[in-house]
Parts: C-alpha cells; structure tokens; sequence
C-alpha cells in the first residue's frame, strides 16, 4: 500500500537513490522516524505539532526499549509515557512489512477512548508515503491492510475488567497502562497471563506502566 513497501525493498536492494537512502535510514531509527512523522495534539484546543522536543523521560523510554524487551515504569504523572509508548509502536510497526499486533490495557472506558485516539492521530497524520490504508476503524481497534489489502497491523485497547475478551488473539507488542488504577484483585493475574501470552518473536515488547 502506498509507499511502505516499495521503499522498504528500494533500501534491501540497494537502489541508488538518496532520497530512499534517507528515508531507509530514518525508518530504521525509531526516535528520529518520531521526531519527524509523529504529530499529536497535546491537549484539546491546542495546535497539532510534532512530537519534539521529548522530555529526558520519554528519551530515557526509549532508550530503555532497545535495551531490554520488558519493562517495568513507576513514574510521576505527565512525564508523557503513554505518548511516547504509543508513538515507538507506530514507528515500529510502519517500519516493519510483518504485520504487528499491539495491545494496551486500559482501567476504563475514558482512558480506552484516549489511547486509541492516539493511535488513530498518529496514523492518519502520517505522510502518504508512508500511511498504510484502514481496514478496519472503530472505538475497540484499528486494523491496517498489508500489501496484499488483508488485515496486517493492529492497534487495539482493552479495559481491565478481567473478562476473556483478549483470549484467542495473540499480539507481539503488549503495554498495560497505570496498573495502579486496575482493579487490585485481579491486575496481577491479568498481567501475569497477558505477558506470558505474548508471542515471543523478534517484535516482542512488554511495558507495566504504574
């Protein structure tokens, strides 16, 4: 679709175009692909920018995420650890021809409304070139074609309810977001079992946001 995939194998095959040189180059680095392509609008009613500047706490995230495939965050409010967890995964998943299914964990419908807004602002503020198609769109997930116009890429949010709505599907990027708010009795078998369920290929990224 568009151009993902022709760029991604212009760079595998070596043309000689600086262009594709430079685009392959960002798209192999996450933090420069964010600080290029990602826009956000940081509260209601402001103006949508890039996300840059990042706060050393969003540097140190994701410096963290090339090191180690699980981590673990108590952290202060508003030091913008969802956003930049949310933008590392679209930068990833334009990056890659697999198709990467990511699920964040939310503790109620609010905060399931804001996170796939997110995600659904950082996808469609994507240049063209680079913006795979929508298959699917709605308030529960977000669903991108692959090449061959079948389902490649998801985004999806779930509430922490305790409910087998997530059984059956398997995700490679995982991310459960402020635990503190779950239900106490049951956050620690949820994400037990939601980690351990977690494809465990090269794409494979765990966070417990507290």
């Amino acid at each position: 679709p568009r151009g993902v995939g022709r760029v991604s194998v212009a760079a595998e095959e070596g043309v000689n175009d600086p262009r594709i040189a430079k685009l392959a180059g960002i798209l192999r680095d996450r933090r420069e692909f964010i600080r290029r392509f990602i826009k956000f609008t940081p509260k209601e009613g402001a103006e949508r920018r890039n996300l840059d500047p990042l706060y050393q706490e969003q540097e140190d995230i994701l410096d963290d995420r090339r090191k180690c495939t699980q981590n673990l965050y108590l952290k202060p409010r508003n030091v913008g650890a969802g956003t930049i967890l949310q933008a590392d995964d679209v930068a990833y998943t334009t990056a890659t021809r697999d198709p990467v299914s990511t699920l964040v964990v939310v503790h109620d419908d609010e905060a399931k409304k804001r996170h796939m807004d997110r995600y659904r602002e950082f996808w469609s503020n994507l240049p063209p070139y680079l913006r795979r198609d929508a298959l699917k769109n709605n308030e529960d997930e977000l669903v991108l074609k692959d090449r061959n116009g079948q389902p490649g890429t998801t985004y999806k949010a779930l509430i922490a309810s305790g409910k087998s709505e997530g059984k059956g599907s398997t995700f490679q990027r995982i991310h459960f977001s402020e635990v503190g708010d779950y239900d106490e009795a049951k956050a620690e078998n949820l994400v037990a079992s939601g980690m351990a369920a977690v494809h465990p290929g090269p794409p494979f990224a765990g966070v417990i946001e507290r």
